[in-house]
């Protein structure tokens, strides 16, 4: 799958002469809903000869226009996994600043959809786009007729499937029901980091995961597995700012169960399993020392079941 960054700004000749089929939207988790949209557009684009292509935003627009963002659902390098796990030909990652915000919607849809070699398109019902959201499925059919498809929500027995829904339950630490709705299992992946090496210290060593993510979705103690270098393990994961020792960033760390090692550098992928407890604030490290031991064993057994 190729990854072509654009700008507003930016005069984009490798776009044309591409003809291809394309989906447009942020596609926070790439969830079973988005899953079904995309997976019409890379079936329509191998039947009529086309290359399948997502434009998609970095940073994503509520991240540009908000203060204080909902955490996203995905790192960059876990979004792009998935997205070439479907079979997408390429993504276009448009970088979301003012110049992009503030593009007239017509001049957004002529330079960046129908310039570029966009056939056929297919967006969401509420997809708006431009400056002030001008841009809409109206002006969008001017453009594509009855190449363009407007998808439907999806939904499973309970409500519609989004994004927002997907980070409500992640709130609530309902990760089995995040995972139903993203279908697989819920993914964090980084770069195994040196830490301060606290867990080291008290007796419970943890590998220093570095997410690339302003946030979290989710806070708390979680059984989890965590794939490093090609094997995978059990793991009793901690997510959050530390507050025992007035930590401040967000920050993942996994205890690996039974086994130890130099993971420094590694890509581990940590597959979040069950909820332990929530991120508490300990009167002291021997009473952190005391808890650690019952999530071990807390995420041993939910592991083995």
């Amino acid at each position: 799958m190729r990854i072509t960054r654009v700008r507003a700004g930016q005069h984009f000749k490798s776009l044309q002469h591409a003809p291809s089929a394309a989906a447009i939207g942020n596609f926070d988790g790439v969830h079973l809903g988005h899953q079904t949209l995309l997976n019409q557009v890379i079936a329509y684009a191998k039947s009529a000869g086309l290359r399948s292509r997502l434009y998609t935003f970095d940073p994503l627009p509520h991240e540009f226009f908000s203060a204080q963002p909902p955490a996203r659902l995905s790192n960059f390098r876990d979004k792009m996994t998935v997205l070439s796990g479907l079979g997408l030909d390429e993504v276009i990652l448009m970088h979301f600043d003012r110049a992009l915000a503030e593009s007239a919607a017509t001049d957004f849809a002529e330079r960046w959809l129908v310039d570029a070699g966009v056939e056929a398109l297919w967006v969401g019902e509420d997809f708006r786009f431009g400056v002030k959201r001008s841009g809409d499925v109206e002006l969008l059919a001017q453009y594509f007729g009855d190449r363009l498809q407007v998808s439907l929500d999806i939904c499973d027995d309970i409500e519609r499937i989004s994004s927002t829904r997907i980070r409500r339950a992640l709130a609530q630490s309902d990760v089995a029901l995040a995972s139903s709705l993203l279908g697989r299992p819920f993914v964090i992946s980084g770069r195994v980091l040196h830490g301060d090496k606290l867990g080291r210290t008290i007796g419970f060593p943890t590998i220093n995961i570095g997410h690339n993510m302003p946030n979290l979705p989710l806070r708390g103690v979680f059984a989890a597995r965590v794939e490093l270098a090609g094997v995978t393990y059990g793991a009793a994961v901690n997510v959050g700012v530390r507050p025992t020792v007035d930590g401040l960033q967000p920050r993942l760390e996994a205890h690996i169960l039974e086994t130890s090692g130099d993971w420094y550098g590694q890509l581990a992928s940590v597959a979040f399993v069950s909820p332990i407890r929530d991120e508490i604030k300990f009167d002291g490290i021997d009473a952190l020392k005391s808890q650690l031991v019952h999530d071990i064993e807390s995420a041993k057994r939910m592991l083995a079941n």
